[in-house]
């Protein structure tokens, strides 16, 4: 069975005071120079309602406010590398108000494989591919939906990796079953002085196509590529990574996915790479 990585939204999120983000707004952007003066606005996939902030552009460069998150966000689906604009963006935003308040920040990527409405095997595929056989040798124990966190330390970041069975409604198409992978690289801003700090933020900025490039890598080998049978499954989930997964923790700047209920189809959020339940 050959299984491809779609990739789907890269989104950049920056864990800030509430404050920082009241700003935002589309002449703020404009004027400022954070977005060029030859992008479109999308009235129609904007909103400004319960504190939330959203400004969208028909290029599909998203600017969000949740809260104390700064979310900057693009629908990358077949897009070259040359046309993913959400990092430069932010590196914009930041670096024009560079005394504000910035926690962390994440680089949050969203991508899945999709299944033939017809195979039956997306049903057993992260109980029999990712999580150890033994644990569902009954069947009777076998989950409706399966899904798994996973956490690696890497050097200078914390690797979060979200695996669940879902349903992705798309335009004009039916649903497609799928297997999502969403990705979250969560860092501190180290620094005692703004000025450090701001030079931090962009050294993690400037680097994202690294992290894109290890999520492909990551999902590709480690979970897409047919394991090696081995008569013992401990051994093999001991291969699993070299990193060690370990439990993953949640962090500001991390998306989170809600637990849908049986039978719900998901809608990759393009705003924010937040998979949503749409509504009954």
């Amino acid at each position: 069975m050959n299984l491809s990585l779609i990739l789907q939204e890269l989104a950049i999120v920056v864990a800030t005071p509430p404050q920082t983000a009241k700003i935002l707004g589309l002449e703020f952007l404009k004027y400022s120079g954070i977005v060029p003066p030859d992008w479109e606005f999308d009235p129609a996939a904007s909103q400004n309602q319960n504190g939330s902030v959203r400004i969208a552009f028909k290029n599909g460069v998203n600017i969000v406010t949740q809260g104390n998150r700064l979310i900057f966000a693009q629908a990358i689906a077949n897009l070259p590398a040359k046309s993913i604009q959400a990092a430069a963006i932010a590196r914009k935003y930041i670096t024009t108000l560079p005394y504000a308040t910035y926690e962390s920040i994440g680089i949050n990527v969203v991508g899945y494989v999709p299944f033939d409405a017809h195979d039956t095997k997306i049903k057993n595929y992260i109980t029999r591919n990712i999580l150890a056989p033994s644990l569902f040798a009954d069947q009777r124990t076998t989950p409706i939906r399966a899904k798994t966190q996973l956490a690696y330390q890497l050097d200078q970041a914390q690797f979060n990796l979200d695996i669940e069975e879902v349903k992705i409604a798309q335009p004009h198409q039916t649903e497609v079953a799928a297997i999502l992978f969403a990705a979250n690289f969560d860092r501190p801003i180290t620094g005692d002085r703004p000025e450090d700090r701001l030079k931090a933020i962009v050294h993690i900025l400037d680097h994202w196509p690294s992290d894109l490039k290890l999520y492909q890598q990551m999902v590709i080998n480690q979970f897409l590529k047919p394991a090696k049978p081995t008569a013992k499954p401990a051994e093999s989930q001991a291969k699993l990574d070299p990193t060690k997964p370990s439990a993953a923790k949640p962090s500001p700047s991390k998306q989170s996915t809600p637990k849908p209920s049986n039978g719900s189809v998901l809608e990759v959020d393009r705003l924010t790479g937040v998979t949503q339940v749409p509504p009954q």
